[in-house]
C-alpha cells in the first residue's frame, strides 16, 4: 500500500499525467502491474491477491462503493434524479419487451420462449 501511495502521489504530481490521463488513479494500477511483470512482488502475495479477488471481494467492494455514494447524496437531488430517470427506465424496458415479442413473432418462437429463455 505504501508503494501504491507513492505511485498515487507521483501520478498526482506529474502535470501531463495528472491533467490528461488521470495519473493519480492510473499510475498505481500500471505501477503495480509493472512490478508484478518484473517479478518484484513475491509469488505468495500474488497468489493471495488472486484468491481474494476470485472470492468475490471485488464485487462486494464495488457494491459497497455504489451504495455508499448513493447514501451520501442530497435527498432532494436523489428524488429529482429518480423522477427524471424513471420514465426512461420504464420506456427502455417496454421497448426491450416489444423487441423480444417482435423477434419471437418473426422467428416463430413462442411468446414464453422469446421473453424468458
Amino acid at each position: 500500500m505504501a508503494i501504491g501511495g507513492i505511485f498515487f502521489w507521483l501520478g498526482n504530481t506529474i502535470p501531463i499525467l495528472n491533467n490528461y490521463l488521470g495519473g493519480a488513479c492510473l499510475l498505481p494500477l500500471l505501477g503495480a502491474s509493472l512490478m508484478n511483470y518484473l517479478g518484484l512482488i513475491p509469488k505468495d502475495l500474488v497468489n493471495g491477491t488472486n484468491v481474494l479477488m476470485g472470492g468475490g471481494f471485488q464485487d462486494a467492494y464495488i457494491a459497497m462503493l455504489l451504495v455508499g455514494s448513493i447514501m451520501v447524496m442530497d435527498r432532494k437531488l436523489l428524488l429529482n434524479a429518480t423522477a427524471r430517470y424513471l420514465p426512461v427506465l420504464i420506456g427502455s424496458q417496454v421497448f426491450a419487451i416489444g423487441a423480444c415479442v417482435i423477434g419471437g413473432l418473426i422467428t416463430g418462437t413462442s411468446l414464453f420462449d422469446a421473453l424468458l429463455c
